[in-house]
């Protein structure tokens, strides 16, 4: 199944995000990722929540990568500095798991 430009200006992530900072920070911490260098910023949280959308599509990692990309450039201001706030507590809770709801 293809997704044209037309139908993919049409999907939206859902805000807020349906995946949470523990959530991202757990799958860190379970891929061994502790350098907050190696850990996701704000656009690759919003990336991992476009897949989720467009999962039954199949797209390729090129048309995933453009489609995701014009989302994000078309998304508000205050939805993006959502997702570094989320970016910037993945990169506190990593470096100090304490942090993490449990």
């Amino acid at each position: 199944m293809s997704l044209s430009i037309n139908y993919q200006n049409t999907l939206k992530v859902p805000f807020p995000p349906t995946i949470s900072v523990d959530e991202i920070v757990n799958i860190h911490l379970k891929n061994n990722i502790k350098n907050v260098n190696e850990t996701m910023n704000a656009f690759m949280i919003y990336r991992k929540e476009y897949n989720y959308i467009v999962a039954k599509f199949n797209l390729s990692s090129k048309d995933l990568s453009k489609f995701v990309s014009i989302s994000w450039q078309n998304e508000p201001e205050h939805v993006k500095d959502y997702y570094r706030q989320m970016a910037k507590n993945v990169k506190n809770c990593t470096v100090n798991p304490s942090l993490l709801k449990r």
